[in-house]
């Protein structure tokens, strides 16, 4: 098998995964090598003095973190994020539903912050002004940012429309607040978001990135500085473009149990990956048998460094109660998943593999090892060579995604 060309690879960004070829159940030879790379990636100090009028009530609040708080700074893990979609409206006077027109199918970094805070918030403006200069023309196609105001007695849209002034504020970064009427939406929003507090004064100065398809969100620990928003925006994007690609496809295992494919089954993990069927004689059991192989090697480490994918190509013989006895046979232990599904569901996550056939014994030999988190990806052509496979599983374990790659 041909080398394919070597490519820079980041943990947080780019993935490249090669469509595979196709080959017959009974082996490899005399088909052509066929890779296309596909590239599935996002690529992901203004300062302000015055505020045009005087400020009521001034805030000596909010005060910034120490020195240590800057030190310790942490992001915490994803979370599902629940989001009501109620009603706001922004520094232009437009009403909108929080949810539908800002966050719904978007990437989004969302802050908290009111105009006469003199302390916390204008360096979170700051941040967010910094951070869409990284963003470049990507602020509003990829990425948007929402400032909420926790004060809507006293930052009604035209004080909203001055601080966006303030920090140079682009299409794309969105400052609102409750609608006339509507404090108690509000409430109900910062609620929700787990950043409530009756003091405008202790409002948090975090910074929540949510995508807004699935709904999950990670917080940053006070100030979070424009590389942490890069961080945090980037992993988000590299989770979306994953699973837009890949698909989340229903699939079940051997046990009754459901998985969306690359929110459960891929995402953040080291995989094996390859088509069978049940009633396959030839290139299969020797496939498993390199797999049982591994599976001893990696002891407990499977389920945990190390998952198997197995991916029926034929659904309407495999059932549940088949792929069982199978993987009892194979004695599979936890980690180890025989998949079927729709024949619909199998044929979109085969395809984005480069692994779907009409004709079942047509199915490839070839197995995929890969570490989703870093982008490293590589093929296993010969299916007896079980130290060969151990060897790219190691590889794929202790790949920190920060080389150059080369794929077999």
């Amino acid at each position: 098998m041909k080398m394919m060309t070597a490519v820079p690879m980041r943990r947080t960004w780019p993935f490249i995964l090669p469509v595979l070829a196709l080959a017959a159940c009974r082996g490899d030879a005399g088909r052509p090598d066929l890779e296309t790379p596909l590239v599935a990636a996002a690529h992901l100090d203004r300062k302000g003095d015055t505020s045009a009028t005087a400020e009521p009530n001034v805030a000596a609040c909010c005060q910034p973190p120490s020195a240590a708080d800057l030190r310790a700074r942490i992001v915490t893990a994803a979370r599902k994020v629940v989001i009501p979609d109620v009603t706001v409206v922004d520094q232009d006077g437009k009403e909108l539903r929080f949810f539908s027109d800002l966050v719904e199918g978007k990437v989004v970094a969302i802050n908290f912050v009111f105009t006469s805070c003199k302390a916390a918030c204008p360096l979170l403006g700051a941040g967010f002004a910094k951070f869409q200069e990284t963003l470049g023309d990507r602020l509003g196609r990829e990425v948007s940012l929402v400032s909420v105001s926790v004060d809507p007695l006293v930052d009604r849209p035209e004080r909203l429309k001055q601080w966006a002034a303030r920090f140079g504020a682009r299409p794309g970064w969105s400052f609102v607040t409750a609608a006339e009427g509507h404090k108690a939406d509000l409430d109900a929003l910062l609620k929700a978001l787990q950043v409530y507090t009756p003091e405008k004064t202790d409002h948090a100065q975090s910074v929540l990135v949510v995508d807004g398809d699935s709904l999950e969100g990670r917080t940053s620990r006070k100030l979070a500085s424009p590389d942490e928003l890069e961080t945090m925006v980037g992993d988000a994007l590299k989770i979306r473009n994953g699973r837009n690609y890949f698909t989340d496809a229903t699939l079940v295992d051997q046990d009754g149990h459901r998985y969306r494919f690359y929110s459960d089954l891929l995402k953040g993990k080291v995989v094996v990956i390859h088509p069978f069927f049940t009633e396959c004689k030839v290139s299969c059991p020797v496939i498993f048998g390199s797999l049982v192989k591994l599976q001893d090697r990696l002891g407990d480490r499977l389920g945990t460094d190390v998952v198997f994918l197995s991916l029926t190509v034929d659904p309407s013989t495999d059932k549940l109660d088949e792929l069982a006895r199978y993987a009892k046979r194979c004695g599979a232990r936890p980690g180890w998943h025989f998949l079927t599904g729709t024949r619909e569901d199998l044929a979109r996550v085969e395809r984005k593999l480069g692994q779907y056939v009409e004709n079942r014994e047509a199915h490839t030999s070839i197995m995929i090892v890969g570490n989703e988190s870093t982008g490293l990806w590589m093929k296993h052509s010969d299916p007896a060579d079980a130290d060969g496979l151990y060897k790219k599983v190691e590889e794929a374990v202790a790949d920190e995604g920060d080389a150059k790659v080369t794929r077999r």
